[in-house]
């Protein structure tokens, strides 16, 4: 789902992840060129973990979101910021915003974002 603003067009995508690789899971793709700028964010855990954003692969890019401890059947939700020049966190341009997971625990969330040069 998507909706144009003045600014950008603003996406929102459903995300629904479980491993603990040392990449992380990708929850929204890179775009050539392009930051993945997060506007706001639910994730909610069906048990104890501990979760960390990165721009780019967890084993090679940068965190950008340091670890949050997800209790069982618990979560996080930054609500949507009012001004979208002012994200809670971007990636670097041309990489993915990926989590890494403390253990192989189901994670589900929406996240909502724009993408910018």
């Amino acid at each position: 789902m998507s909706y144009q603003t003045k600014q950008a067009l603003i996406k929102r995508a459903t995300v629904n992840f479980n491993s603990n690789a040392a990449a992380g899971n990708e929850l929204i793709a890179a775009v050539a060129g392009k930051k993945i700028r997060v506007l706001g964010l639910r994730i909610m855990a069906f048990g104890d973990v501990n979760l960390s954003l990165y721009s780019g692969a967890a084993d090679t890019g940068t965190e950008i979101d340091p670890p949050a401890p997800l209790p069982e059947r618990g979560g996080y939700v930054l609500p949507v910021t009012p001004e979208p020049e002012v994200p809670w966190m971007q990636t670097v341009a041309g990489e993915s915003l990926v989590a890494l997971l403390s253990a192989a625990v189901q994670c589900t969330g929406i996240i909502t974002y724009y993408e910018s040069e």
